[in-house]
């Protein structure tokens, strides 16, 4: 599903974007592409300006899979935050802000190390 999100949130991406945004190489993102393309998600297309670029995009079937999966996250976080009253949906507001922090930092200190280098080795906390 993130690789469906990560091209469904556009109308068409190259692979490198693709993978670029979704943090994982093209060698990676081709392997998930492949087969949401034998299952009938996502299509191929050739820049017509350059060969050498590949564009895709997702199929109407893709699209409708990302809309279900999209509908799917609003409905999980509505059950989740329904039986809260007011400061308890404000506190889990601050709560998801500081880990969504947390992994974005974390995400952010992976891709900055060298290849191999301790951070990739070791745990997020360092250990």
């Amino acid at each position: 599903m993130h690789t469906l999100e990560g091209i469904g949130l556009y109308d068409t991406r190259t692979m490198s974007e693709t993978a670029a945004s979704l943090g994982i190489t093209t060698g990676t993102l081709t392997v998930a592409v492949d087969r949401l393309v034998r299952k009938g998600y996502v299509e191929r297309q050739r820049d017509t300006s350059d060969r050498r670029v590949v564009r895709i995009r997702l199929t109407r079937k893709g699209k409708l899979a990302f809309r279900m999966h999209n509908k799917f996250h609003k409905l999980l976080v509505d059950r989740i935050v329904e039986p809260l009253d007011e400061p308890g949906r404000q506190m889990l507001m601050r709560l998801l802000t500081q880990v969504s922090g947390f992994v974005g930092d974390q995400y952010q200190r992976y891709n900055a190390a060298p290849r191999g280098g301790k951070d990739h080795d070791s745990e997020p906390d360092g250990n």
